[in-house]
């Protein structure tokens, strides 16, 4: 879905950001603009992920932790963020490596913009195991 706007109302100090999609508040005692991008990058990197593991048909779990360090002067944008995909279930190696990758090179529009200022790292865990590290590369073109 394109969202072609967000209208966010003032509640104390607190906003109620309305999206086509649902709503969600940010500010005091909520969730900061910061962490939603987070959420944004491991969002829509997790979707995609899932999407092509579930097409190849395997069967399995999966949780994305997502960990950002910031600037310490302003702006405070994130310098560096790591993405752990931890996948349980019987799934090929490969499998996962492959959807990671199509997640981060081609599919996940948030990791696109955010690493044009931000280092990402990748870790791929399979049951249990570490199997791959690495780096995206900023997009290109």
């Amino acid at each position: 879905m394109d969202i072609k706007r967000a209208v966010l109302r003032m509640e104390g100090d607190t906003f109620n950001v309305e999206i086509p999609s649902g709503n969600v508040r940010i500010g005091k005692g909520a969730l900061a603009p910061m962490e939603l991008m987070l959420v944004a990058v491991g969002g829509c990197t997790a979707m995609d992920v899932q999407y092509i593991l579930r097409k190849m048909r395997y069967d399995f779990q999966m949780e994305v932790v997502v960990e950002g360090s910031r600037r310490k002067e302003h702006p405070k944008i994130y310098e560096r963020i790591t993405i752990t995909y931890n996948v349980e279930g019987d799934v090929p190696q490969r499998a996962v490596e492959r959807a990671v990758g199509l997640s981060l090179t081609r599919y996940c529009s948030a990791t696109a913009m955010i690493s044009a200022t931000t280092d990402i790292e990748y870790v791929i865990v399979l049951n249990g195991q570490e199997v791959k590290r690495g780096q995206k590369k900023p997009l290109e073109g």
